[in-house]
């Protein structure tokens, strides 16, 4: 009997020794816990990250600010023949200079047209500046009807073209309905020197080669 006493009391010893082992679980509980911890760390690091990103990406935004390209204008001569500018998408239509004459060319910052038949002048975009560059001495037309060469007047047609940091100016003299077709003189502005040089002969040249 006693010897059966000395079994359960043994046995059960053992159970609570069992019972009461807890360091497997701690340890699991303690390894689950450190690996917890590792997984949430990263998420905070991804999102500081992502925070930080922009940050750093700033440069780029503030050199997406600055000054944008040069946008493209168009240069005109309204009905009452004033000078204006509009952007190519119709916006921002501004008037600049009143009563000129024709020739209007948008070339970098500056507007170039003729106030009348004897000069050119420009102004800047903002309709400031306004400047005189050079006279229009230089332009002449061959009438082939009159078969004669002559200065630019107000039968004369004059426009311009911006081209490689030059301006070329086509003159052709007007004609009525039946005559013959005048041929074109043409010259180029150098922005640079405000000179005028022909491109294309004119005058009694002009009249050789419409022959």
């Amino acid at each position: 009997m006693k010897f059966r006493q000395l079994v359960v009391v043994l046995l059960s010893a053992g159970l609570i020794f069992a019972a009461g082992c807890g360091a497997p679980d701690d340890l699991v509980s303690s390894e689950n816990s450190s690996a917890a911890d590792v997984p949430s760390s990263e998420p905070l690091s991804a999102v500081q990250s992502a925070v930080s990103k922009p940050e750093s990406s700033q440069p780029i935004d503030s050199g997406a600010s600055a000054a944008p390209a040069s946008v493209e204008w168009v240069a005109y001569i309204d009905d009452e023949h004033n000078l204006r500018v509009k952007k190519q998408d119709g916006t921002d239509d501004r008037l600049l200079v009143k009563d000129v004459a024709e020739a209007p060319c948008v070339a970098g910052e500056w507007v170039y047209y003729m106030p009348d038949l004897d000069a050119i002048d420009k102004v800047k975009l903002d309709g400031s500046q306004k400047t005189k560059v050079c006279g229009t001495d230089a332009f002449v037309v061959y009438n082939a009807n009159a078969n004669e060469s002559h200065e630019i007047n107000g039968s004369t047609s004059v426009t311009a073209a911006y081209q490689d940091g030059s301006i070329l100016y086509t003159c052709v003299q007007l004609h009525e309905a039946g005559d013959k077709a005048n041929p074109p003189s043409c010259y180029k502005l150098d922005l640079e020197r405000n000179t005028i040089t022909p491109v294309r002969s004119s005058g009694e040249s002009a009249a050789e080669n419409a022959k």
